[in-house]
């Protein structure tokens, strides 16, 4: 896709994560206004193994169809191209999806009790940790912040946000014009040098392990260490402020995940070089402007609303501390 470079190298570095060992896999809440193209980012990745790509799915659906191969291992990461629509569903069903979404990309699913299962349930003994790719509007975001902050599933995900500037839109539309879309070909992992091992677990199952140790010297993770408070800087409303401890985990897995995606089973300056430079400015949900070569940053509609919410914000917390 025409100037999304920097966010699909964002997203190409989270598909490798669940290949490090010792290391949780990243889960990523991509956010942009309608017709950004989020959907189209995120299905480029749907070929490879491991990866399940669902339009609509519950906690119990995915109990249901999914609980063998999470229990073995083979599923690796989770892509939701609209959370809109498993979310479109009564308040009990989307809150014990959010839990389940959340327990299964942090912590993993230590056990599973549904109907749908033989015996009413089964036991993970080693709980498998699943990647979760989700792709949501920046305004039903906005809507929603407030209650996923409090039920922790904001901190399990590292946001990325992105807008386009004027120029980029006229690009844009003139590749539409020549067709250029239907150029744009499925990213396949090259994880065939990353070596595959059989491991039985406690409960005697045999599944196979592929993941590979990733080296990051702590100098070269001390680099990432101020990204954490301007993130949170970034966050304006502060809804999603915590210690910053997952944060700076999620921000070693994504250098380690890009690492990966070099075909290198070490961190590097260089790797550091392009977290700042390429990646940062979109780790956030301040919706960054993806510009032209060339083309320099402006004040535009965007900015000016943004502007005028946040002073309104400020009157509305001046009132309240008033009263």
């Amino acid at each position: 896709m025409i100037g999304t470079e920097p966010i699909q190298q964002i997203l190409t570095a989270a598909f490798y994560t669940p290949y490090i060992e010792d290391e949780k896999s990243l889960s990523i809440l991509l956010a942009a206004k309608v017709e950004s193209g989020k959907t189209e980012l995120v299905s480029r990745y749907k070929e490879n193994p491991g990866v399940k790509y669902l339009t609509d799915a519950t906690a119990f659906s995915l109990i249901r169809d999914m609980s063998t191969e999470i229990q073995m291992g083979e599923v690796k990461t989770m892509i939701f191209p609209d959370l809109l629509t498993p979310f479109a569903k009564d308040s009990s069903t989307v809150g014990s999806f959010i839990a389940f979404l959340t327990n299964l990309s942090e912590e993993g699913i230590a056990e599973m009790h549904s109907g749908f299962l033989e015996e009413g349930g089964i036991v993970m003994t080693s709980p498998q940790v699943v990647s979760i790719i989700g792709c949501i509007p920046k305004d039903q975001l906005e809507d929603r912040r407030h209650k996923w902050a409090r039920a922790g599933f904001m901190s399990r995900m590292l946001p990325v946000s992105y807008r386009y500037s004027r120029q980029m839109i006229t690009e844009i539309k003139d590749s539409i014009k020549s067709r250029v879309y239907i150029s744009d070909s499925p990213i396949a992992l090259d994880v065939e040098w990353i070596p595959k091992t059989k491991v039985t677990l406690p409960s005697g199952i045999e599944i196979i392990k592929q993941k590979v140790p990733v080296e990051l010297p702590k100098y070269l993770a001390e680099h990432l260490s101020d990204a954490e408070e301007k993130i949170a800087a970034l966050d304006k409303t502060k809804m999603n402020y915590t210690y910053g401890f997952r944060l700076q985990k999620q921000l070693q897995r994504l250098v380690m995940g890009y690492a990966l995606s070099q075909q290198r089973d070490y961190v590097t300056g260089a790797d550091i070089d392009v977290f700042w430079d390429e990646m940062f400015p979109f780790l956030n949900l301040d919706y960054t402007k993806l510009l032209c070569p060339g083309e320099k940053d402006y004040e535009d509609a965007d900015d000016l609303a943004e502007k005028k919410r946040l002073e309104e914000a400020e009157k509305k917390k001046l009132l309240e501390g008033k009263k």
